[in-house]
């Protein structure tokens, strides 16, 4: 939904038919909630699942799932996936050596 200001928001409506005694709707009856800030609070935790706190790159989760979802599509589409690994070394054990920064 679209304010009058601009700002867009989520919301979450629930309802149900009135009907008359020969079963035609008569009007509804119904409820609805703006989840907009639960839907923002669950995009950031579903960012921080995803990426790595420090750098703010996509993390082993996102890796999985990207390549689970690009296999899935090259299946249907009867196409290859190609990855690219490479082993820089030990990052953990350069992170806590002395003198070691982190930008």
């Amino acid at each position: 939904m679209v304010g009058t200001d601009g700002a867009v928001s989520t919301i979450c409506a629930k309802g149900v038919a009135i009907l008359d005694p020969e079963g035609q709707v008569m009007g509804y009856r119904g409820t609805d909630q703006d989840i907009s800030d639960r839907k923002r609070l669950e995009e950031g935790l579903r960012y921080q699942a995803f990426h790595d706190s420090l750098t703010d790159l996509p993390n082993r989760p996102a890796f999985i799932l990207r390549l689970e979802e690009a296999l899935l599509e090259a299946h249907k589409t009867h196409q290859m996936v190609a990855v690219l690994f490479l082993d820089h070394g030990p990052v953990q054990g350069r992170q806590r050596q002395p003198g070691a920064y982190v930008r």
